[in-house]
């Protein structure tokens, strides 16, 4: 339970995911709210609770998950999609999912996609995490995915991807290509810089560009399926095991839930969160 404090007048600094004490902006989690759904009556009272129990150098997290709990009490579908950021974390913990999420991404933008591929550089073979084509381009994915929010892609990882790519570009089949890099964190500072130096694209998860991981799923309802509120965490890896990573893959495909749950009301209260989610 957070711990009352009477500040209203004073700044409230927090600690986010990598430590770092930074200040606690009402605005910032308001829009958040917002954003998932959440009317505007509902996101200032949850503000202003939060607000009431706040005091310095409480962790963000615990921000979020009294957050959410409030917000399931009121508006259960806002609760899902507030819930997306923690859904990707949940995709874990290894990164084959994700792979997978982002090739729907791509699929949804019209690309033919392809995961876990082998291509042939000048050195050696690479196995590329997603290849994504259409008429116009291919564009050659690598995916970094972390289950804990304060690890970040440090420059190492642009480094090493672009010597990859080199490679495969001096052996002349995908000459070119786009190069990019997708992680469900962060990128260091150098990593970004070196990022931009060598011409590869880079997408996290709230980078202040409209391109940002977040965005792209809000803009094609693509929530994953541990966004649900009403299946649980081993119903979710039952899914998860046979490559059904979104919502709208499973609205696709209600069968599935059919042959996982039997249960007719649950399957029913199921269907109807998908829909809500998904329009």
């Amino acid at each position: 339970m957070i711990i009352l404090a009477n500040m209203k007048n004073e700044e409230i600094y927090i600690t986010n995911s990598e430590g770092q004490s930074i200040k606690f902006s009402e605005d910032r989690l308001r829009s958040s709210l917002m954003k998932a759904g959440a009317s505007l009556f509902f996101a200032n009272e949850i503000t202003e609770e939060i607000k009431r129990e706040l005091k310095n150098g409480l962790p963000k997290y615990q921000i979020f998950q009294h957050a959410f709990k409030l917000l399931k009490k009121k508006e259960k579908l806002s609760a899902a999609r507030y819930k997306l950021k923690q859904g990707i974390l949940e995709l874990g913990p290894a990164g084959f999912a994700f792979e997978q999420f982002i090739a729907e991404l791509f699929k949804s933008k019209g690309y033919h996609v392809k995961v876990g591929q082998y291509v042939e550089g000048k050195c050696v073979s690479h196995e590329i995490d997603v290849i994504a084509s259409n008429n116009q381009e291919t564009i050659l994915i690598e995916c970094k995915y972390h289950n804990r929010l304060d690890l970040k892609c440090d420059v190492k990882v642009p480094l090493y991807i672009h010597s990859r790519f080199n490679d495969i570009k001096n052996k002349g089949f995908y000459k070119d290509f786009k190069g990019y890099i997708f992680t469900n964190t962060s990128f260091s500072d150098d990593a970004r810089s070196y990022a931009i130096c060598s011409d590869i694209n880079i997408v996290d998860w709230n980078s202040d560009k409209k391109n940002s991981l977040k965005d792209m799923i809000y803009e094609h309802d693509l929530f994953p399926i541990t966004c649900l509120l009403s299946i649980s965490k081993e119903e979710k890896a039952i899914f998860l095991n046979q490559n059904i990573v979104l919502v709208k893959q499973l609205q696709k495909e209600p069968a599935l839930l059919e042959r996982n749950i039997r249960n007719s009301n649950r399957i029913k209260n199921i269907l109807s969160e998908m829909n809500q989610l998904c329009k």
